[in-house]
Order: C-alpha cells, then sequence, then structure tokens
C-alpha cells in the first residue's frame, strides 16, 4: 500500500447464517456403481446434516467428469471425502475387488474364502477414489487445518468411516433416537432404479437397522416410487400412504403422519435458500452413475432433483405414469415463476430429444384442423409448461440444510477499509449460538458450521481463494481455518486454538476468527498465487491506480474518462511523434504542441465538445485542478536555451525557473508571442492521464462503465500483468477484471477491435486470455472496443481456444461501438436506445 494511501476506519454489517456441514462423498462409478452410491447415500444419512450432503462419481482413470466439478463448485463443499469401508461391505458388492495379504502372501480361493470366514472385518480404504477426492478437493475450497509455516494446511476431513463416529467435532451422528414413528426409507438391498431414484429424497436406511424391522422389507411398486419422486410437494409428506407398508422402517402406529429417513426433525434443521433463482427443480435422463449424480445435487441445491432412466421412459406401462407425472409437477414450479430443466450427462442432444418425447402433451389449438380426407383433427404435442430442455442454472436461488433458529442473524462489524477495497475486521466475529442447541450427552461443544456474509464487499464469493488470504492471523485457530465460500465466508463454530477448561459454557467455545474481504486487485493476486502465478500491476495499471485515488476511487476515474467531456481528456493525448507540428494538432492556433505533448487553451476545449457550456466546461476544469490532475500556467520561453516549455501559475511570478535549464527569467512579453496581447492560458493534463488517453486506456474504461450501468454490484481492478511462476517477463495482459453482479468478467479492450495481425496471434492472444480466465475461474470473457465490429472473428477464436481448453461454461462476449456519454439532452435518449 502507498504512504500516501490512507485506511478507512468504519462499520460494516454481516449475516451470519448457521448450519450443517456441506460435504461431497467420491464413489466409484464402475460396473456396481448403483450399490457403491447406495452406500454413500447410506453412510450420509448416519451423520448430522448427512440430508444435505451430495455424491461424485469418479472413473475407473480416477477421473471425474467435468459437469460433475461444477455442480460440486456451485455446491460449495465444506470437505470432500470417500468411505472407509468394511471388508464385508466391499466384498458384498464386488466379491475379490480389495487384494488380501496375509505374512505378505496374496489369499486367493479357498485361503481367501477362510480369511473372510474368520470375520475379519477391518475397514479398508478406496485407493482409486482418494486419489479422485484429492484432485477434487483442488478444484474447490475445503476447510483446512492451519500449522505453523504451512500456509496451505491439510484439510480438516478427507474420509468418512463406515459408522459414525466424532470427527474432532466436525461432524456428529445424526441424533435420530429410536425407530417409532412412520419412517420411509429405502434399502441398501435393493436394486432397482426407481428405489435409487427415490433414495435421492427419502435416503436410505443403514443395513445395520434393518434387522431391526419386523420384517424382511419388499421393494415397492415402481410406478409409485416415481411417482412420489416426481411430485413437487413430497416434502409434505403427505399422499405417501401407498409407500408406508414397503418403505415403513420404524413404528406402525395408526394416523401417524410418515417422514422419510432423511428429514431431520430432531436435529433442528431446515432447508432455507440464499437469493432468487430461476430454477425449481431439474429431471437427469441417463443411465450412468453421473446422471443419478447431478439429479442428487440438483435435489440439495434446488430441492427438486429426478433422476430417470430411458427403460423407464421406453416402458410402455410406466410411459403415461411419468408424462402426467411430470406434466403435474412443470406446472406447479412453472407456478412459481421457476423453470423445471430437463438434461442428461450421457446422452447426446439428438438422444435426449428422441427420449422426451414421453413427455410431450396434446397442444391445445383456438383453430383446430382437419386433416384432408378424414374427419380426425390435426394434433400437435410440445413439452409441458414450464418444462424447459437445458441443464439448471446454479448461481442463484441455492439450498442449503440450516439451523432452524435463528435463519439467519445480522450483526454490526469494526471493518478497516484499503483503498483497493480490502476489508480487514478489526476484531474477532461475534458468532450467535442457536436458540436451541443439540446437546449430545456425549458431545457437548459446538458442532454447528457458519457462513458469514460482509456486506458491499467486492470482493467474488467461492472460487477457490487460498484461505491465508482471508485470515489475517491464522496462527490462532490450530483446529481448522476460514474458507472463501458460495455464502461469503465459512468456518467450524468449535475452537481449536485454545483451551477448554471443563464445564466451560457453549458460548466460550466458539470460535471467533477475524476475517478479511479482499478488494479486487488483492483477490486477482490471490488467485494467480493459487493457480501458480503472479499477478501485478502494469505501469497503465499504476497509472490508473494513482489517478483513482486522487479522483475518490476506481468510480470516479471510470465516470470522468466516459463522460461527455471525454472529447476534451482526448485532446491532451500524447503524440509518439516528438516533431508533431502544432497546427497539425491545433489547427485554430488554439493550443500548442511540445515535444509531441499537447497544451490546449481554453477555446480548444470547449470547440472539442459535443454540446454543453461553457460554464459546464468551467466546472469540469475545476474537478480536475482540484484533484492535482489539471493545472493552468503560461507556454513561455527562456532567456538562455530559448526553448519554450509549460510554466504552471504555481511557478509563475515575475521571476520563474526554466524547466528545461533552471535558467531564472524575468515574467515579460519577450517570453510569450509578442503579439501585443497579454501571455494566454494553457492546460496542461497530469502525465499519467496523458499516457493513459495516448494508449487507448479510455477503451477499458468505457467497459468499465457499461458493466457497471448493466449490474447490481460492481468492482474491478486496473490493468494487471500475469506471470508463470518463477518468470520474469509477463505471459499475458489484462485490461480489466471486474465484478459484476456476483460473476467474475475478463476484459480485453482494443481499440482497434482485432486479437492480432494474424489468425496465428490472435489464437495465441486468445490462449492468454483463457488462461487468465481460467485461474481467476471467471465466467465471461469480453472484448471490448469502441470500433463498431470486431475484427478477424475474435469472439469465434476465443469460443474455439476455451472449448480447447476444456472450459465449456465460459460465456464469450463482445461490446462494440463504445464511447463516452453525451450531454445530458442527448443522454436521455441515449439511455432508453442502448448502445
Amino acid at each position: 500500500m502507498d504512504r500516501m494511501e490512507s485506511v478507512e476506519e468504519t462499520y460494516t454489517s454481516a449475516n451470519i447464517i448457521l448450519r450443517s456441514a456441506r460435504v461431497v462423498i467420491v464413489f466409484r462409478a464402475d460396473d456396481h456403481w448403483q450399490a457403491w452410491a447406495r452406500l454413500a447415500i447410506s453412510v450420509a444419512g448416519k451423520y448430522w446434516g448427512g440430508a444435505g450432503f451430495i455424491l461424485a462419481p469418479c472413473g475407473d482413470d480416477g477421473t471425474i467428469a467435468p459437469e460433475i466439478i461444477s455442480v460440486v463448485q456451485a455446491y460449495d463443499p465444506d470437505h470432500v471425502v470417500t468411505m472407509r469401508l468394511p471388508l464385508a461391505e466391499w466384498e458384498r458388492v464386488a466379491p475379490g475387488l480389495v487384494p488380501i495379504r496375509l505374512n505378505g502372501k496374496l489369499l486367493v480361493g479357498d485361503e481367501r474364502r477362510a480369511y473372510l470366514a474368520e470375520g475379519l472385518n477391518l475397514p479398508q480404504p478406496d485407493h482409486l477414489a482418494m486419489r479422485a477426492r484429492t484432485a477434487l478437493a483442488a478444484a474447490c475450497t475445503p476447510l483446512r487445518r492451519s500449522h505453523s509455516g504451512d500456509d496451505a494446511g491439510r484439510e480438516s476431513l478427507e474420509i468418512l468411516n463406515f459408522e459414525a463416529e466424532m470427527r474432532g467435532g466436525l461432524l456428529i451422528p445424526a441424533e435420530r433416537g429410536t425407530l417409532d414413528s412412520v419412517v420411509l426409507a429405502g434399502s441398501e438391498l435393493w436394486e432397482g432404479d426407481a428405489a435409487l431414484s427415490l433414495a435421492i429424497r427419502t435416503g436410505i436406511l443403514p443395513a445395520a437397522l434393518e434387522g431391526k424391522t419386523p420384517d424382511q422389507r419388499a421393494e415397492p411398486d415402481t410406478a409409485q416410487m416415481l411417482q412420489t419422486a416426481l411430485d413437487p410437494a413430497r416434502w409434505s409428506r403427505d399422499g405417501h400412504s401407498h409407500l408406508a407398508a414397503p418403505m415403513n422402517a420404524g413404528g406402525t402406529s395408526p394416523g401417524m403422519k410418515p417422514r422419510f429417513w432423511f428429514d431431520e426433525p430432531e436435529g433442528g434443521l431446515t432447508p432455507v435458500r440464499s437469493g432468487v433463482g430461476r430454477d425449481g427443480g431439474a429431471i437427469v435422463v441417463g443411465d450412468s452413475a453421473e446422471d443419478f449424480a447431478l439429479a442428487y445435487a440438483y435435489e440439495r441445491l434446488l430441492s427438486f432433483g429426478v433422476w430417470l432412466t430411458p427403460a423407464m421412459l421406453m416402458d410402455g406401462t410406466l410411459s403415461p405414469r411419468l408424462q402426467s407425472s411430470v406434466e403435474y409437477a412443470a406446472h406447479a414450479i412453472n407456478g412459481r415463476a421457476e423453470r423445471l430443466t430437463i438434461s442428461s450427462a450421457s446422452l447426446n442432444e439428438e438422444d435426449l430429444t428422441e427420449l422426451i418425447k414421453a413427455f410431450e402433451t396434446d397442444a391445445h389449438q383456438t383453430t383446430p384442423f382437419t386433416k384432408p380426407g378424414s374427419t380426425e383433427q390435426d394434433k400437435s404435442t410440445s413439452l409441458p409448461d414450464g418444462l424447459q430442455v437445458a441443464p439448471p442454472d446454479l448461481k442463484t436461488g441455492l439450498w442449503q440444510l440450516a439451523v432452524a433458529d435463528p435463519f439467519v442473524t445480522e450483526i454490526s462489524v469494526p471493518v478497516s477499509i484499503e483503498p483497493d477495497g480490502t476489508a480487514t475486521m478489526r476484531s474477532p466475529l461475534a458468532s450467535p449460538m442457536p436458540a436451541k442447541p443439540l446437546r449430545r450427552s456425549e458431545f457437548p461443544r459446538p458442532y454447528w458450521y457458519v457462513s458469514a456474509d460482509l456486506y458491499d464487499m467486492s470482493m467474488p464469493k467461492g472460487r477457490g481463494v487460498p484461505q491465508e488470504f482471508v485470515q489475517p492471523d491464522p496462527g490462532r485457530d490450530l483446529f481448522n481455518g476460514v474458507r472463501s465460500g458460495r455464502d461469503g465466508f465459512a468456518f467450524h463454530s468449535q475452537s481449536g486454538g485454545s483451551l477448554v477448561m471443563a464445564g466451560s459454557p457453549l458460548s466460550s467455545q466458539l470460535h471467533k476468527p477475524r476475517l478479511k474481504a479482499l478488494g479486487m486487485q488483492s483477490w486477482v493476486q490471490a488467485m494467480a498465487r493459487r493457480a501458480e502465478m503472479e499477478a501485478r500491476p502494469s505501469l497503465p495499471g499504476m497509472h490508473a491506480r494513482l489517478l483513482a485515488r486522487l479522483l475518490g476511487g476506481r468510480q470516479g476515474l471510470t465516470s470522468i474518462v466516459s463522460s461527455a467531456f471525454h472529447p476534451a481528456l482526448r485532446l491532451f493525448a500524447t503524440h509518439e511523434d516528438k516533431n508533431v507540428r502544432t497546427d497539425a494538432v491545433f489547427p485554430r492556433k488554439d493550443g500548442v504542441v511540445l515535444l509531441g505533448e499537447p497544451y490546449p487553451r481554453f477555446d480548444a476545449l470547449f470547440n472539442a465538445l459535443d454540446g454543453g457550456t461553457q460554464e459546464d466546461l468551467r466546472g469540469w476544469i475545476d474537478r480536475l485542478a482540484a484533484a492535482d490532475l489539471l493545472r493552468r500556467g503560461f507556454v513561455l520561453g527562456c532567456v538562455d536555451c530559448a526553448r519554450p516549455s509549460f510554466v504552471g501559475l504555481d511557478q509563475a511570478g515575475q521571476r520563474y525557473q526554466c524547466v528545461k535549464c533552471s535558467a531564472v527569467n524575468e515574467f515579460e512579453a519577450a517570453r510569450w508571442n509578442a503579439d501585443g496581447n497579454e501571455p494566454p492560458l494553457f492546460y496542461d493534463l497530469h502525465p499519467a492521464f496523458r499516457e493513459i488517453m495516448a494508449k487507448n486506456g479510455d477503451v477499458g474504461l468505457f467497459a468499465a462503465q457499461h458493466l457497471r450501468r448493466q449490474g447490481r454490484g460492481y468492482a474491478d481492478t486496473a490493468e494487471m500483468q500475469f506471470h508463470k511462476a518463477g518468470a520474469g517477463n509477463p505471459f499475458a495482459e489484462i485490461d480489466l477484471v471486474a465484478h459484476v453482479s456476483g460473476e467474475v468478467v475478463v476484459v480485453e479492450a482494443k481499440s482497434n477491435g482485432s486479437l492480432g495481425s494474424s489468425t496465428s496471434e490472435a489464437r495465441r492472444a486468445a490462449q492468454k486470455k483463457i488462461d487468465v480466465a481460467i485461474a481467476l475461474r471467471a465466467d465471461k470473457v469480453v472484448v471490448a472496443t469502441t470500433a463498431p465490429s470486431l475484427v478477424g472473428s475474435a469472439v469465434e477464436i476465443l469460443k474455439e481456444v476455451a472449448q480447447s481448453n476444456g472450459v465449456r461454461k465460459l460465456c464469450i462476449e463482445e461490446l462494440v461501438n463504445l464511447g463516452p456519454d453525451r450531454f445530458e439532452s442527448e443522454m436521455i435518449e441515449s439511455e432508453q436506445t442502448p448502445r
């Protein structure tokens, strides 16, 4: 931070949500994937908040599909874990998959069977899933423990055991009591696709509890299970009497309303939604593990996720029931002003389109026509209203499980705000407690997770910013760290950095970290560090930062450059030709050029404008002068060196010093043009401002002004250079990185609308922009220009490079015809007609 830049001491507000953990369980997507998925659902149900967990399948090579990584990033997990299963479970699902060695000898055949018959049931890790877990965690921001000398630390939780246990307070067993009510649950032993689809909502009863039920439960009717899975009001637990008998895992008390195993009535959890979204649910069609995992995640994120297989849609007996259920769900969700999407991870567009014809219904026509030669009327079909073929939008309106009371608490927070917008809390966060904490006798300590969202912060949420950048003093808290998540900051409630005496009140055991919300420049540098890059302000970026400080911030710089006075600023742009003639720049003789630097007079500035009054121009000049960006002065010669130079009013006097040779001159007519008049006033612009005008830096500021007006919240940073780790020279320069309405936008500003003079040069430039966009986890890359159109298919080249880098969801856009505002009389018209 520059010495001239001050820190503002102020207050802001923070929204606090107390919630359960968000956990991703990685499982195998092999030939037994459905059995592994059932086990994962069963294990999740053993932990508090397990109803909110999601699943991520990994392939035989340990990789995870890009669409799964994307949905996991939207889910924003606190932990990414695998399951450590007992050997008996491995053998039940996939006999022989786990090698057994005794004294170094691999057991096979009778020896293996004899070993298993002895009942040695030690938990076994899944090394394939562990490798996939590590890669998936690197794409997210899981909680990490802080260790002295280790900025990165280790993840707080990586493995879930088959039997629920206390994991250092991070996760605790579910508080379910006894099965003394009508509980609807799936079974690990059911093998049908419909049962697995319904288990997304109901959960699966652990096999250890199956023996406590009176009889072995038979798998319910497929049509009835799918009807419940597709019912958008299924969470009300009404109308499930047809499933109560086969799915009942509890008592048989008459008149009791059935509940699902995944409900958490005793755990004090309730689903809450953050923001407003356009998607109220999703159906995923396909028979792969990825299709199922997406539907499972959509249930948690959108509160409605259903998995259907092609076989279900092609079953003539099921198809009518599915059609009516999907139509009802689409209409109900559309009635909430939302849409129900349908997509697939495994099917191409053509196959999916053919399959979902099963959902089409007769379209009602106001003027039906009769087919020629018959009395039959023409009928057209279409998907139900509200059902759209598209993947759901997971940017806003997402659900999570929160502590039932309070839902959200707002508190006041003292912060120190640096000039780039970085806000550091001056005291630890005063996090609240649940109104009625769950007090298990064996674990009387804080167990919930905390999300804290500070108001008016410019830092984009989530996206993997390393926690050492958002936790100023991690050494105090050894138990776990703080991470930047989709709801702001996230951490566990239990303190681990200090001694907690027996019998201490719960409030004294709370984790109370200080938090740091980064400004845009600091955030870009943190994200670059995560990608093993280094981001530094370029020289134009440093110039822009200086000007922003003098004008009160980036918005002040952006607005003054994009104002109707922009043509006057352009008059000051330095010319590369130091010998450019004055009459070529000022044909009206209302200015002078000295070594390529123009010094206009008032008439030149006024004549450059398209509208406005002289009073308007004088007010603009006064504003720049008050910010020390514009100087009034004279152009005077020197008695010694005979070279003219600009002398500001502060330096001018009866005697003045030549700025070229330091000679002392008398302020007399011989020092200016002896035309019989007194010396005219000229104007000089700050060198940094001249440089921005000369290097077309105004194009990026035009783009910034456009984006600011389009978004609900806006922050940006000036031009940055990106260096590979250990490299001296930058490999890329980015004109603008903006945070617009929650999206990160990388802007390439070009006055000529071209990425390069040739196709190969344009592709190299595009690759650099995409590399930076990937490092910043940007949502959008924009090519901005003042030209009427882009040159050389810039958008298409960027899209091709993005696709070749596997970045499927990166939006590529263009902004053309950018320019300054007009004066007020014309500005009204321009705002009504978007450029």
